[in-house]
């Protein structure tokens, strides 16, 4: 796994092309950072992850807002699949390590992205396969 601090579309975008770089099957795991954003980029959110083989996308990370109830993830995923792109609501890291653990495959290139928490996604799989080598 590995993590990009990419926090709007361009700069996820940009670390696809990167990933994809290596012949590999990419796991793009996307942490929208915050509301006001996932609104004025809306559109651009729908076609970032083109390249990325399957994206999973987590609740949004507010930060400092408040969630206006007018956005959520689950638009987001719909908007990707219109765009053809095969996306995934997995909003909780559970959700989305289980994801992972279930679909994945070895040699994917897993990516997450965002500047909220994600990583903490990356240090909880660690963890979770630490613990069951050491069984």
């Amino acid at each position: 796994m590995y993590h990009d601090y990419g926090h709007n579309p361009a700069e996820m975008q940009a670390a696809l092309s990167v990933a994809k770089l290596q012949n590999r099957r990419v796991i793009a795991v996307m942490q929208p950072h915050t509301y006001s954003r996932v609104i004025s980029l809306f559109d651009d959110y729908l076609t970032c992850t083109a390249q990325a083989d399957i994206t999973l996308v987590t609740d949004i990370y507010g930060a400092r807002e408040k969630d206006p109830g007018t956005i959520n993830s689950q638009m987001l995923v719909d908007g990707m699949r219109k765009n053809g792109i095969n996306a995934y609501l997995t909003p909780t890291f559970d959700d989305a390590e289980n994801f992972i653990l279930k679909h994945g495959k070895e040699g994917d290139i897993v990516l997450t992205m965002g500047c909220g928490n994600i990583n903490l996604l990356n240090e909880q799989m660690q963890k979770h396969y630490d613990n069951s080598e050491e069984e």
